[in-house]
């Protein structure tokens, strides 16, 4: 079998595995292996419904360049990635992917472009995308109706793959395919005035 089936296998083996004991439970759990290789480093929980850190077999392999360390992690109220997991990202040049499986059939998948700016490209474009939707009249409605909750992580993943700092895919719940397909034109909207608002200083 080859490298690129081993870690395909992996994958889906990490994903089976966060969401079989996440929706358990309801705690967050996390997997971590070598994305290449696909050996498998950690799989464990701390036993906490909206948190899960990084497994300490993995912190020092995960400051280590070389390295491209998949993380799965799955998230019980199935937002999409968290300001702390894009940090996570960040801040570990080994981590090769981020990854978040909502307990709602969703998949949220990170990767860095440009990893020294993606701390403070998040600072600016999340202060931005709270800025303007409190601001604006349609996203104010949709607040209201608790309708942009499932749809803020993603959001956020947009404006950061907007900037050029990660690499972001991501597929929705069926609930919030539709939410997304039917305020598309709003949110573009809404990440393109953030992204604007945060130039990227390179040097």
């Amino acid at each position: 079998m080859t490298g690129k089936n081993i870690a395909f296998r992996r994958w889906h083996e990490a994903k089976k595995w966060v969401l079989h004991h996440g929706i358990r439970t309801d705690f967050e759990y996390i997997f971590a292996y070598d994305a290449v290789t696909g050996v498998v480093f950690a799989h464990e929980t701390n036993e906490l419904p909206g948190k899960v850190a990084i497994p300490s077999a993995v912190k020092e392999m995960a400051k280590d360049r070389n390295r491209k360390i998949g993380i799965h992690h799955n998230h019980p109220n199935s937002s999409g990635l968290t300001g702390a997991d894009f940090l996570i990202l960040a801040s570990n040049p080994g981590i090769g992917a981020i990854i978040a499986h909502g307990h709602d059939g969703s998949d949220y998948i990170a990767s860095a472009v440009e990893r020294g700016n993606i701390a403070e490209q998040l600072h600016c474009v999340m202060g931005e995308l709270y800025r303007i939707l409190r601001n604006d009249s349609t996203a104010i409605l949709l607040q209201s109706r608790g309708v942009l909750t499932p749809l803020m992580g993603h959001l956020l993943g947009l404006a950061l793959c907007s900037s050029g700092v990660i690499a972001y895919k991501a597929q929705l719940s069926v609930k919030a395919e539709v939410l997304y397909q039917l305020f598309q034109p709003d949110i573009d909207t809404w990440v393109n005035a953030a992204v604007l608002s945060c130039p990227i200083v390179r040097r």
